[in-house]
């Protein structure tokens, strides 16, 4: 643990740092405080994501979504997986990731959510064959 002289807080673009905050990792002086983020506060699963960035202007898709396997999902979170897998057959027992794998799967392709997310037309745009 690392021991700081107690001071004022730092202010770095408008927000203040606690002082052993500021002990600890200083602010980059780089950051460049005129540009602010687009963020956009709900459910990742039911958020058209095109909304927030087309995906004609996307590079790539990254994140870190929540793995929770089906013996855990509460409520809100079985409606996702209906939602999003539109009731596929055998799609409730998936782990809730797989949700963000369907929705991005959509977005870079510009899929409907019928067309990526039925058990045919997957295993066809994976190149496998329907059982």
């Amino acid at each position: 643990m690392a021991a700081a002289k107690p001071s004022s807080p730092v202010e770095t673009c408008g927000q203040s740092t606690p002082p052993a905050a500021a002990a600890i990792s200083s602010p980059s002086p780089t950051a460049n405080c005129a540009r602010a983020p687009h963020i956009v506060h709900g459910n990742a699963l039911r958020v058209d994501w095109n909304t927030v960035l087309p995906c004609a202007q996307c590079s790539y898709v990254m994140g870190n979504p929540p793995f929770i396997g089906k013996q855990f999902r509460g409520p809100e979170q079985q409606a996702d997986m209906e939602l999003v897998w539109g009731g596929v057959k055998g799609a409730g027992v998936l782990d809730y990731v797989t949700c963000w794998y369907v929705k991005a799967a959509r977005y870079i392709t510009g899929a409907a959510p019928s067309a990526i997310g039925n058990a045919p037309s997957f295993a066809t745009a994976a190149g496998a064959t329907s059982p």
